[in-house]
């Protein structure tokens, strides 16, 4: 998870004498404003993870108190230090799945403060068919996968081969924003998302939830084909890399693919584009890469166990294996910026050029030589992502841990139900009771922020600074999966 603190804002306890006035800190996941917070609140969390026996060093070096009030200076060097401490525990595999650290992620979120309601979620198929399903607005992402694959007959042990994507709908193709990650409520989600596209940021297309594969080896397609339900959703996900011309085919492969399609034969459909380069891979276009030559540009993919770029000028090929990468790091110029969907396959090439996101990975190309490579692109949080995701099957694989299943996931007891009010709305405002006016920034997707009321005191930001997104060269995940490394693979 890639955390950032990009700005702060005072609010009062009440506004309408503007007494207690404290400050409150945006905190950004993955690029888009998630919730905003206190340092009393931050400060708890610390304490309960001691508490419970994390011994993650950043959890000695907290920020510390302060018995006077901050000056602006002052508040600028705790902003960045909590910032700090987000990402180094961020990038602790047992903190950031700690019941503590999701309860802070969930119940900070203002939606989940204001309400908490019986809604329908709408779950999408590669195929663009739906599953509705009853739920609560805060339901986690777990529980929202759980009861979509329950509802279409998913066996409960390969439940979590699979795994829930924010999407955006562009005519006749899904352009892929990121996965949902354990601590989110998809509700809230993807209608954060909605609203903003209403308030005209948007360009066109809908948002949406929808289920795909989430795991990477494509051997393990081969536990789904004996079982109708998971071998439709595997067969339907295939088709759809056939169609936009994702896998490297032959025209061999070609007329035995339109052959077993025409005779109904998924499982020999699936089993064949397994063995076609490009299968199962992510792929964004008009993408900047500095090595070897600076600004070159291609097409990214990520796929199993590697990133692969594609030069667009002369179609040559570099692959770079995940186990190689020491480490990786995202960089941004500006705070809001942020991949809203649009792009994919039909990026426009000078989106690369103006994008304020870099991602670097720094990759052994020999014994003794490990460089920098970098990526500048809009979607680098979205391939960050689905980067960190290999690298946890790597390690999963490597300790020969079975993935996960709905029995092995502690259950939380269900909230109370508390109906909206009219003053409620998802992703709007902070509550009535702890601001001053209607407007809050940081409240749109990527921390643009929304207009202020009148008198509403601005946010606060460093002249000059860009959101903090560093993944960390000691991150756990990315170590192991690099110690694995043998002279055999150099």
């Amino acid at each position: 998870m890639h955390f950032s603190i990009p700005e702060t804002r005072e609010l009062f306890k009440d506004p309408a004498t503007e007494a207690g006035q404290y400050t409150v800190y945006h905190l950004h996941c993955n690029g888009v404003f998630h919730c905003y917070f206190r340092y009393s609140q931050a400060f708890a969390l610390n304490e309960a993870l001691r508490r419970a026996g994390y011994r993650h060093p950043a959890l000695a070096l907290f920020p510390a108190k302060r018995l006077l009030s901050l000056t602006t200076a002052q508040v600028i060097e705790r902003r960045e230090a909590l910032e700090t401490w987000f990402q180094k525990v961020g990038q602790d595999h047992e903190i950031a799945q700690s019941a503590e650290f999701r309860e802070f992620l969930l119940n900070q979120q203002d939606e989940v403060k204001q309400c908490c309601e019986e809604v329908e979620v709408t779950v999408y198929l590669v195929n663009k068919k739906s599953i509705v399903i009853k739920a609560l607005s805060t339901d986690q992402t777990d529980e929202v996968l759980e009861a979509v694959c329950e509802e279409i007959g998913v066996a409960a042990d390969l439940t979590y081969y699979f795994g829930l994507f924010l999407v955006k709908e562009d005519g006749n193709r899904f352009s892929i924003i990121r996965p949902l990650q354990d601590f989110e409520c998809p509700y809230i989600s993807v209608e954060r998302y909605r609203q903003t596209a209403e308030g005209g940021v948007d360009t066109g297309g809908d948002y949406k939830i929808q289920l795909r594969k989430a795991f990477w080896n494509t051997a393990l397609d081969k536990d789904f084909l004996g079982d109708e339900v998971t071998t439709n959703l595997v067969y339907i996900q295939a088709v759809e890399d056939v169609r936009l011309k994702h896998l490297d085919m032959t025209d061999e492969h070609r007329e035995q693919l339109a052959q077993y399609r025409e005779s109904g034969e998924k499982a020999k459909f699936v089993e064949l584009c397994g063995e076609i380069p490009g299968y199962c891979f992510y792929r964004w276009k008009h993408v900047l890469i500095d090595y070897p030559d600076k600004d070159t540009k291609v097409t990214a993919s990520i796929g199993p166990y590697e990133l692969r770029i594609r030069n667009e000028e002369t179609g040559t090929d570099a692959t770079y294996s995940v186990t190689r990468m020491r480490c990786w790091k995202i960089s941004s110029d500006s705070p809001s910026t942020v991949d809203d969907g649009d792009g994919g396959d039909d990026m426009n090439a000078d989106d690369a050029a103006d994008s304020k996101l870099t991602l670097s990975f720094d990759y052994l190309f020999a014994k003794n030589r490990l460089q920098w490579v970098t990526l500048r692109s809009k979607h680098a949080i979205v391939i960050s992502m689905l980067l960190q995701s290999v690298v946890d099957e790597l390690v999963r694989k490597n300790k020969k841990l079975p993935i996960r299943k709905p029995s092995d996931r502690p259950k939380r007891p269900k909230p109370e139900i508390r109906p909206r009010t009219e003053a409620d709305s998802v992703g709007s405002r902070p509550s009535a009771e702890v601001t001053k006016g209607e407007g809050t920034a940081g409240w749109s997707v990527g921390g643009a922020s929304s207009a202020s009321s009148a008198g509403a005191p601005p946010p606060r930001r460093t002249p000059g600074d860009g959101a903090n997104l560093a993944f960390n060269a000691d991150a756990e995940e990315n170590t192991t999966t690099f110690g694995a490394i043998g002279d055999n693979d150099l």
